[in-house]
Order: C-alpha cells, then sequence, then structure tokens
C-alpha cells in the first residue's frame, strides 16, 4: 500500500526509508501486538511503546485478565521488564544484575 510521505521517515543505520513493524510475539509465535511506524522512530520507543501496558510502572502488582486468581507477583513487573532489558542490553549475567533491580 502506498503510505503518505507524511506518515513515513528514514532510519539512517539500517537504510531504511518508509516505515518500520514492530512486533509482540509470545514463546509459542503467537502474536500479541503490531506497530506501524515512520521509519525514523527508534526501535526502543516502538518497544517502550508496545510493552509499556502490559508493565505499568508503580502499581503494577496486579495482572489483568484471567490471571488474577494467581497470587500478586512478589516484584513490580515493570521493574522485571526493565531487569530483563537492562540484561538484554549489557550482555550481563542475570546474576551480576545490580541491587538496584529485583532478583
Amino acid at each position: 500500500a502506498n503510505v503518505p510521505a507524511a506518515g513515513q521517515g528514514a532510519d539512517v543505520g539500517k537504510k531504511i526509508v518508509g516505515r518500520k513493524r514492530s512486533v509482540v510475539i509470545d514463546t509459542t509465535g503467537l502474536l500479541l501486538a503490531l506497530l506501524g511506524t515512520a521509519a525514523s522512530i527508534q526501535d526502543c520507543t516502538a518497544g517502550e511503546t508496545l510493552l509499556k501496558p502490559s508493565f505499568p510502572r508503580g502499581g503494577g502488582k496486579t495482572r489483568p485478565g484471567p490471571l488474577t486468581r494467581a497470587p500478586p507477583p512478589r516484584h513490580d513487573l515493570r521493574d522485571l521488564l526493565d531487569a530483563v532489558l537492562y540484561v538484554a542490553r549489557t550482555g550481563i549475567p542475570w546474576r551480576y544484575l545490580p541491587h538496584d533491580y529485583p532478583h
């Protein structure tokens, strides 16, 4: 489909002009969320946009939907997401996380 020039952008690092698609899938490959953005939008910004509703900051100790019968998590879900992203970004083992993050 043709996208108007106002909805396009350029990602110089990836040499992409136009639009990018960001997806969230589970471990079985099931599509959970999809977001189309201008190519000039950074991948981390699109990822945060997709994941923030699932991991609210502060008070995110309850789970929506059918999992409400489960006991509440011991840690704030957003803090756990931040820890996972830190490990993925730095490449360190989980046990070497700074003490600011939940273990």
